[in-house]
């Protein structure tokens, strides 16, 4: 057997077109086994994420993240590139005139368990390379039933929130929801950046076994300036699986009752985390499906997940200057704008239609800025004359000139172009379908 330090050598003799092989198939290869399951060892291994990126909502966030340092963002490439400076130049080479390019698939992904009444878990599944633009993101969203007596008491407080708050002059309306919009805006751009906290370790009780107590560390997150966004995405693509899960990840039985709302996760005078989102309601109209239908539906535990989409579908597209405007999730809509070309998604299978058949399109540039256009078309004006004739006025219009800026962003990064051509596709379809009305007697 040649030794460890000829092992390099054996790979840089091979020829090039079966060694560029070898290397794209490490590269694209995801690099975690599976998903995540909601087992003890994963709650063991997760850090409690403090709010110091966006002040105005809570302190303490619904977020659990695996420890900084051990995510496996560009592992392999990295660890290439560290070889030697033969196999730095091949994987270099194969990552700017293959993967970036699109011509070889080299998948982005990120997968979140979102656990009923406790919090979400974000896990990075395969980062191949590190870039300063990627073309597809996929974000996997899971609904996880966790098991009442399983999770830690302290775990259960933090994503309990006071019923019907009176709010003071000034405060946000913060619901129960808004850490799974800042975990998909920050932690899917890598928009946070993590230092441990004053307390750094708690003492978590199990609700099964009180007298068990675990050690978890706390960190706290902070806000990276938008100049040093590490990288933007052209595509966003949100895939909500069909079914909830179990806590050791196989899908649920059919008719398994759904105790999410019993044991320690109630409390009179209190919600818990995503009350608003996965309530009792089936979500469908009355006049859509019949009632028997929204029963097997729910017994099958597919109703969770077009509430989900239906959710995120409505706040997404909410954008606004979030310096000014009053709205709990502005942060993280911001972000999004500023960093990502589209939203897309895959609605789970076999579910009827939760969301306006209209609405099922991409979030792009039109439809991020249209409805705040001010003072001409966006997609013909001069933006930059735009914003100088702005900032020269007595009092410049803040939120205007965040828009403009935005849409200048965007313009420079090419999704206007991306929006154009779009539009232009789907008049086309649209075209082609009125031509087939037409022939109809």
């Amino acid at each position: 057997m040649a030794p460890a330090e000829d092992a390099p050598a054996s790979l840089l003799s091979l020829l090039w077109e079966i060694r560029s092989v070898i290397l794209l198939d490490v590269l694209t290869r995801s690099h975690r086994r599976g998903e995540p399951v909601f087992d003890n060892k994963l709650m063991r291994q997760r850090v409690h994420l403090g709010n110091c990126f966006d002040e105005r909502n809570p302190k303490e966030t619904n977020i659990y993240i695996e420890k900084p340092g051990i995510w496996p963002l560009a592992r392999s490439a990295r660890a290439f590139q560290a070889t030697c400076r033969q196999l730095r130049d091949d994987v270099t080479l194969l990552i700017n005139q293959t993967l970036k390019t699109g011509k070889t698939k080299a998948p982005f992904i990120l997968d979140f368990m979102i656990v009923k009444d406790v919090g979400v878990f974000p896990t990075w599944l395969s980062f191949p390379y590190k870039t300063k633009r990627i073309l597809s993101l996929r974000v996997n969203l899971r609904i996880i039933r966790p098991d009442p007596k399983a999770v830690p008491r302290e775990w259960i407080k933090l994503a309990r929130y006071p019923e019907n708050l009176p709010r003071r002059w000034g405060e946000l309306n913060t619901s129960t929801f808004w850490s799974f919009y800042a975990a998909l805006a920050l932690i899917s751009l890598s928009r946070l950046r993590y230092k441990p906290a004053d307390d750094e370790t708690k003492g978590i009780e199990s609700a099964a076994a009180p007298t068990n107590k675990h050690r978890i560390s706390v960190v706290d997150a902070y806000l990276t300036p938008m100049e040093a966004t590490p990288y933007v995405v052209d595509r966003l693509h949100l895939d909500f699986k069909p079914t909830e899960y179990r806590p050791d990840g196989e899908p649920i039985v059919p008719s398994m009752e759904d105790e999410s709302r019993n044991g320690p996760f109630y409390k009179e005078g209190y919600v818990q985390f995503g009350h608003e989102v996965f309530h009792e309601k089936s979500g469908y109209s009355d006049g859509f499906e019949t009632y028997e239908l929204n029963l097997e539906e729910k017994a099958a535990g597919r109703v969770a997940s077009g509430q989900l989409l239906k959710h995120v579908w409505e706040c997404i597209g909410r954008i606004s200057d979030y310096k000014d405007e009053e709205d709990e999730l502005a942060l993280s809509q911001y972000a999004l704008a500023n960093n990502v070309g589209e939203v897309t998604f895959s609605p789970p299978r076999g579910l009827p239609p939760v969301v306006d058949a209209a609405h099922m399109m991409s979030m792009n540039t039109d439809t991020w800025i249209s409805s705040y256009e001010s003072e001409g078309d966006w997609r013909t004006m001069n933006i930059s004359k735009a914003i100088a004739n702005e900032e020269a006025r007595e009092d410049p219009a803040q939120g205007y000139l965040a828009l403009l800026r935005l849409a200048k962003r965007r313009r420079a990064l090419g999704w206007q172009v991306q929006f154009d051509k779009a539009r232009e596709e789907y008049e086309a379809l649209a075209r082609v379908e009125r031509e087939k009305d037409n022939k109809q007697p």
